[in-house]
């Protein structure tokens, strides 16, 4: 049997150990030797080795079985159920890695969980030397799980039970790969605001906001992955403020502002009692309402100061507020809402984290409604890499104040045609007046 060949059979062979013997019987631990032991030579030689899925079989390096037996027909399946495409075994890999990347797998299956959570927990448990590469996700599937996920979330908290975390570590990851492949479709999608749903919309949008802002302060897992966390469940607590407190349209109480204020004490009791989920997590939604100047709630005590990654959901969550039409505010347009922020900056915000926010949204964010030279009218759905470079846009209304049958697609900063009309921005407008959702042109 070739090298590659014999590998395939091996991985194959660790799951099934695992599945028919604890992870302590002499069996399993054998099969995970030996498959350390085919690995070794290739190691040495500070080769990594990849097994993948391609075109319904299963690969290792440049060797590809298209005949399977069962137990590789078997493995070929599993991973196509838990959307993974890759596998890589890397030097410097142990055998305790083996036994917890094969219980990762091993769990997945049992709790029908996908990729996102297996690449969630790799990272969680430490494993450095094993990566996994997954079907690329839908950014409108992944926003729409994560609402759902929320929904149960509160749910559960209402029958008084605690979440458990294993699915929103899946959705953050899934979310990251999202962002890493199309930033401007899941950062569009967290432009849609629900008035009936808010608290679900709000919670999955701060996760974006939150997974993009640290991204681009080249942040890097477990930390990056604590802080999408943290955006996601970071108003739990809101759970036990009473419902008349929530929705009151006016202006609250001495009283009742007292009672908002616990949730987020709430909020941290709650994450801290769902497993394996990190401190950060937890001080993310603990600290997102202290502010800057340590004027906010709660009160951390004399000399205490909040996470670093607590300013970074603290922005995503103030962003997400603005933009949003609620009971007692107006909304704002996106750009409209980074003016009123900027005037927060240095004492209710951090202003180093918000300077990289507005470089990272762009002068005109996604879901921006802008008025062109031309008197169009054009929908933001899209960053170029250049930071003042104009955006990537859907005109949606002619000169002649005409809505279009169908949006026309441009880049700003693409080149144009000689005979193209000038399409430099020359404003934003605010879509109510002109009662456009401009989250239609974003999905």
């Amino acid at each position: 049997m070739k090298p590659y060949e014999q590998i395939l059979h091996l991985v194959a062979g660790a799951i099934k150990a695992k599945a028919l013997y604890p992870k302590e019987h002499p069996a399993f631990k054998k099969a995970v030797a030996n498959l350390l032991l085919a690995l070794k030579p290739f190691h040495d030689r500070r080769q990594e080795i990849t097994v993948a899925v391609a075109e319904d079989t299963l690969t290792c390096e440049d060797f590809a079985l298209y005949h399977l037996p069962a137990a590789l027909q078997e493995l070929l399946e599993q991973l196509l159920k838990i959307e993974v495409n890759v596998i890589r075994f890397k030097p410097g890999l142990t055998a305790e890695e083996i036994i917890d990347w094969v219980d990762i797998l091993d769990d997945a299956e049992t709790n029908n969980q996908k990729g996102d959570w297996v690449s969630g927990e790799l990272v969680m448990r430490g494993i450095s030397h094993i990566t996994v590469e997954l079907v690329s996700p839908d950014s409108t599937k992944v926003y729409n799980d994560a609402i759902s996920y929320v929904g149960s979330m509160f749910h559960e908290l209402r029958m008084g039970e605690i979440p458990r975390p294993d699915r929103a570590k899946g959705i953050v990851s899934a979310m990251t790969r999202c962002l890493d492949d199309n930033p401007s479709a899941l950062l569009g999608l967290s432009m849609i605001k629900s008035y009936d749903n808010y608290l679900f919309n709000h919670s999955v949008n701060v996760a974006i906001l939150s997974l993009a802002l640290a991204n681009a302060l080249d942040l890097k897992d477990p930390i990056l992955s604590a802080v999408g966390l943290g955006g996601l469940l970071h108003d739990l607590g809101k759970i036990k403020v009473p419902k008349e407190i929530l929705q009151k349209p006016g202006r609250l109480s001495p009283a009742e502002w007292e009672k908002m204020k616990e949730h987020s004490v709430h909020s941290f009791e709650i994450i801290q009692k769902m497993n394996s989920l990190q401190e950060t997590t937890a001080r993310c939604a603990l600290e997102h309402h202290v502010q800057y100047d340590l004027k906010g709630y709660p009160d951390l005590g004399s000399g205490n100061k909040p996470s670093p990654f607590s300013h970074i959901v603290a922005i995503a969550d103030c962003y997400d507020a603005i933009t949003t039409l609620r009971v007692y505010q107006n909304q704002s347009g996106p750009r409209e809402a980074l003016v009123l922020m900027d005037k927060l900056a240095g004492t209710k915000l951090d202003p180093h984290y918000f300077e990289r926010f507005v470089t990272m949204l762009g002068m005109y964010p996604v879901g921006s409604l802008i008025r062109l030279e031309t008197n169009e009218l054009a929908v933001v759905t899209g960053t170029n890499e250049a930071p003042d470079a104009p955006p990537k846009v859907k005109i949606i209304i002619d000169e002649f104040g005409n809505r279009l049958p169908q949006p026309i697609d441009l880049n700003l900063a693409g080149p144009l045609p000689a005979s193209a009309p000038s399409r430099r921005i020359i404003g934003t407008v605010d879509p109510l007046l002109k009662n456009i959702d401009v989250t239609v042109y974003l999905k």
